[in-house]
């Protein structure tokens, strides 16, 4: 393994729920640290759909052997920890699996996957403008080019002002809320350009 940077990725959207580990430092140039980064708020934007949304899971995880998940997460911290200056652990954000990295891996800098962000502020765009509309494909455009490439608090915002239009359905007015509220209490998981000019990845490549 070599010296620098640690990456595990925990993810259960592929269904094997299996954490995946690198050790070795991350190649220079966003095209490998955007791992789910501006394609991924590309190709959502483009065709208004969501890449494997994620809710909030406070139970275990979904399916599988937990006890083999739990293991191969500890195996990757042992290997990296010898070898890396640094650990970040990417993930969807399910409590399972956020009580899982600070079990095994306390030190690692917590990441929310990109499609998972970006998820949230499609469907808040989804829910006040309707699918396909012109009007939600430039504000997700925008959205997401700011998530990616600025201030998440920008986009918390815009995502709270959404859910204070005049003449909502109630039911979209609480999607609003669910998902600005997902993304509120991880804010410190979804600072992507502060991370991309330290090296890390954004996305678990799952």
């Amino acid at each position: 393994l070599s010296p620098g940077h640690g990456f595990i990725a925990v993810a259960h959207g592929d269904g094997s729920g299996v954490p995946r580990g690198m050790a070795a430092r991350a190649p220079a140039g966003d095209a490998h640290r955007d791992r789910g980064g501006d394609a991924a708020a590309d190709r959502a934007s483009r065709s208004g759909d969501g890449c494997g949304r994620s809710d909030d899971q406070p139970g275990g995880p979904p399916g599988g052997d937990a006890a083999k998940r739990t293991a191969a997460l500890s195996a990757v911290q042992g290997a990296a920890a010898e070898n890396v200056l640094d650990i970040e652990a990417v993930m969807d954000g399910a409590e399972w699996l956020t009580k899982l990295v600070d079990e095994h891996c306390p030190a690692a800098l917590r990441i929310l996957d990109f499609t998972h962000a970006a998820d949230a502020v499609i469907d808040a765009a989804h829910a006040a403008f309707g699918q396909g509309t012109a009007p939600c494909a430039a504000w997700i455009g925008s959205q997401l080019h700011e998530l990616r490439h600025g201030d998440p608090g920008t986009v918390l915002a815009a995502m709270l002002a959404l859910s204070e239009q005049e003449g909502l359905p109630s039911t979209a007015v609480e999607t609003i809320v669910a998902r600005h509220a997902y993304l509120a209490r991880r804010k410190d998981q979804i600072q992507y350009a502060a991370f991309v000019r330290a090296g890390y990845c954004i996305g678990s490549g799952s």
